[in-house]
Protein backbone atom coordinates (compact mmCIF):
# COMPACT_ATOMS: atom_id res chain seq x y z
CA UNK A 1 0.00 0.00 0.00
CA UNK A 2 1.06 3.39 -0.63
CA UNK A 3 2.19 6.47 1.24
CA UNK A 4 -0.78 8.21 -0.17
CA UNK A 5 -3.25 5.72 0.06
CA UNK A 6 -2.16 5.23 3.77
CA UNK A 7 -2.72 8.91 4.75
CA UNK A 8 -6.52 8.51 3.38
CA UNK A 9 -7.19 5.64 5.45
CA UNK A 10 -5.36 6.38 8.37
CA UNK A 11 -7.47 10.37 7.99
CA UNK A 12 -10.59 7.99 7.78
CA UNK A 13 -9.73 6.93 11.08
CA UNK A 14 -10.14 9.71 12.53
CA UNK A 15 -13.62 9.73 11.05
CA UNK A 16 -14.73 6.64 12.61
CA UNK A 17 -13.80 8.47 15.95
CA UNK A 18 -10.78 6.91 16.95
CA UNK A 19 -7.54 8.93 18.07
CA UNK A 20 -4.04 6.44 17.63
CA UNK A 21 -4.34 5.22 21.20
CA UNK A 22 -7.72 3.93 20.21
CA UNK A 23 -6.86 3.16 16.31
CA UNK A 24 -3.74 0.93 18.27
CA UNK A 25 -5.81 -0.61 20.35
CA UNK A 26 -8.60 -1.78 17.97
CA UNK A 27 -6.02 -3.24 15.66
CA UNK A 28 -3.39 -4.95 18.33
CA UNK A 29 -0.73 -2.93 17.49
CA UNK A 30 1.67 -0.10 19.07
CA UNK A 31 0.60 3.74 19.65
CA UNK A 32 4.04 4.02 18.04
CA UNK A 33 3.37 2.19 14.87
CA UNK A 34 0.14 3.99 14.31
CA UNK A 35 2.38 7.40 14.53
CA UNK A 36 4.76 5.96 12.19
CA UNK A 37 2.22 5.25 9.53
CA UNK A 38 0.68 8.81 9.92
CA UNK A 39 3.97 10.07 9.26
CA UNK A 40 5.13 7.98 6.35
CA UNK A 41 8.27 6.38 7.87
CA UNK A 42 6.48 3.08 7.56
CA UNK A 43 3.42 0.96 6.09
CA UNK A 44 1.34 -1.69 7.82
CA UNK A 45 1.23 -4.99 6.72
CA UNK A 46 -0.95 -6.01 4.15
CA UNK A 47 -3.25 -7.68 7.24
CA UNK A 48 -3.48 -4.47 8.95
CA UNK A 49 -4.02 -2.82 5.50
CA UNK A 50 -7.09 -4.36 4.59
CA UNK A 51 -8.02 -4.21 8.07
CA UNK A 52 -8.61 -0.96 7.91
CA UNK A 53 -9.68 -0.81 3.90
CA UNK A 54 -12.46 -3.00 6.09
CA UNK A 55 -13.29 -0.17 8.85
CA UNK A 56 -13.73 2.41 6.48
CA UNK A 57 -16.15 0.80 4.42
CA UNK A 58 -20.12 1.00 4.92
CA UNK A 59 -21.61 -2.65 5.08
CA UNK A 60 -25.42 -3.01 3.28
CA UNK A 61 -27.65 -2.71 6.03
CA UNK A 62 -31.51 -2.80 6.69
CA UNK A 63 -33.60 -0.59 9.19
CA UNK A 64 -35.02 -2.76 11.96
CA UNK A 65 -37.41 -0.58 13.26
CA UNK A 66 -38.18 2.81 14.22
CA UNK A 67 -37.47 4.34 17.65
CA UNK A 68 -40.26 6.57 19.13
CA UNK A 69 -38.75 9.40 17.59
CA UNK A 70 -38.51 8.68 14.41
CA UNK A 71 -34.70 7.34 14.74
CA UNK A 72 -33.73 4.10 12.48
CA UNK A 73 -32.73 1.15 13.77
CA UNK A 74 -30.06 0.16 11.76
CA UNK A 75 -27.84 -3.42 11.53
CA UNK A 76 -25.31 -5.19 9.05
CA UNK A 77 -28.03 -6.84 6.53
CA UNK A 78 -26.17 -10.07 6.68
CA UNK A 79 -24.09 -12.15 9.05
CA UNK A 80 -20.58 -10.28 9.45
CA UNK A 81 -17.69 -10.89 11.39
CA UNK A 82 -15.84 -7.65 13.54
CA UNK A 83 -13.74 -5.63 11.59
CA UNK A 84 -12.35 -4.82 15.10
CA UNK A 85 -11.39 -8.40 17.24
CA UNK A 86 -8.93 -6.47 20.32
CA UNK A 87 -7.30 -9.12 22.35
CA UNK A 88 -6.69 -6.30 25.00
CA UNK A 89 -7.93 -3.56 26.46
CA UNK A 90 -9.87 -1.20 23.95
CA UNK A 91 -12.04 2.10 23.85
CA UNK A 92 -15.24 3.13 21.44
CA UNK A 93 -15.32 6.25 19.91
CA UNK A 94 -16.37 9.03 21.80
CA UNK A 95 -19.39 9.34 19.77
CA UNK A 96 -20.75 6.36 21.11
CA UNK A 97 -19.34 6.05 24.68
CA UNK A 98 -19.64 9.61 25.27
CA UNK A 99 -20.09 9.11 29.10
CA UNK A 100 -17.50 9.27 32.04
CA UNK A 101 -13.59 10.02 31.69
CA UNK A 102 -11.33 8.94 29.15
CA UNK A 103 -9.73 6.49 31.51
CA UNK A 104 -13.28 4.87 32.48
CA UNK A 105 -13.64 4.42 28.79
CA UNK A 106 -11.34 1.51 28.69
CA UNK A 107 -12.65 -1.81 28.78
CA UNK A 108 -10.81 -4.96 28.26
CA UNK A 109 -11.81 -7.65 25.50
CA UNK A 110 -11.21 -10.55 28.15
CA UNK A 111 -13.77 -9.60 30.28
CA UNK A 112 -17.26 -10.51 29.28
CA UNK A 113 -18.61 -7.55 31.06
CA UNK A 114 -16.83 -5.14 29.64
CA UNK A 115 -17.53 -6.84 25.90
CA UNK A 116 -21.78 -6.96 27.12
CA UNK A 117 -21.49 -3.42 28.13
CA UNK A 118 -19.62 -2.11 24.91
CA UNK A 119 -21.67 -4.32 22.60
CA UNK A 120 -24.74 -2.89 24.19
CA UNK A 121 -23.88 1.06 24.03
CA UNK A 122 -23.15 0.03 19.98
CA UNK A 123 -26.41 -1.31 19.73
CA UNK A 124 -27.91 1.29 21.60
CA UNK A 125 -25.96 4.23 19.81
CA UNK A 126 -24.27 3.34 16.90
CA UNK A 127 -25.11 2.70 13.36
CA UNK A 128 -24.59 -0.59 11.10
CA UNK A 129 -20.96 0.40 10.36
CA UNK A 130 -20.23 0.45 13.82
CA UNK A 131 -22.04 -2.45 14.56
CA UNK A 132 -20.15 -4.18 11.90
CA UNK A 133 -16.74 -2.95 12.90
CA UNK A 134 -17.10 -3.92 16.43
CA UNK A 135 -19.93 -6.46 17.80
CA UNK A 136 -19.37 -10.25 17.30
CA UNK A 137 -23.13 -10.76 16.62
CA UNK A 138 -22.29 -14.58 17.99
CA UNK A 139 -21.27 -13.17 21.09
CA UNK A 140 -24.11 -11.03 21.66
CA UNK A 141 -26.52 -14.13 20.65
CA UNK A 142 -24.50 -16.02 23.51
CA UNK A 143 -25.48 -13.31 25.97
CA UNK A 144 -28.44 -12.00 25.10
CA UNK A 145 -29.82 -12.43 28.40
CA UNK A 146 -27.20 -10.34 30.10
CA UNK A 147 -27.70 -7.62 27.40
CA UNK A 148 -29.64 -4.54 28.92
CA UNK A 149 -30.73 -3.13 25.31
CA UNK A 150 -33.15 -0.11 25.03
CA UNK A 151 -36.67 -1.89 24.49
CA UNK A 152 -37.14 -0.53 21.30
CA UNK A 153 -34.51 -2.16 19.62
CA UNK A 154 -34.45 -5.47 21.82
CA UNK A 155 -37.16 -7.73 20.34
CA UNK A 156 -36.44 -6.10 15.98
CA UNK A 157 -32.21 -6.81 16.94
CA UNK A 158 -33.21 -10.16 18.73
CA UNK A 159 -35.66 -11.05 15.53
CA UNK A 160 -32.86 -9.42 13.30
CA UNK A 161 -30.12 -12.15 14.53
CA UNK A 162 -32.39 -14.96 15.09
CA UNK A 163 -32.86 -14.52 11.09
CA UNK A 164 -29.48 -14.27 9.96
CA UNK A 165 -28.74 -17.59 12.07
CA UNK A 166 -27.14 -16.39 15.18
CA UNK A 167 -29.81 -17.89 18.23
CA UNK A 168 -29.41 -22.06 18.52
CA UNK A 169 -32.39 -23.74 20.25
CA UNK A 170 -33.69 -22.12 23.46
CA UNK A 171 -31.55 -19.26 23.10
CA UNK A 172 -33.52 -16.69 21.44
CA UNK A 173 -34.61 -18.70 18.47
CA UNK A 174 -38.22 -17.21 17.31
Amino acid sequence: MNNVAMDSIVDEAGILGLDQTGLAAALGVSQAAVSQWVSGRRTPSEAVATVLERATAEPDSVVLARTSRGQAVTAPAQRWTPVFQPTGRFRLPLRIDWSGCDKDRWRDSRSDTDRVEAYTLLIDEGAAGDIARWVDPQFVADHWDEMFIARERREPWRRHLASLGYFGAGDGTV
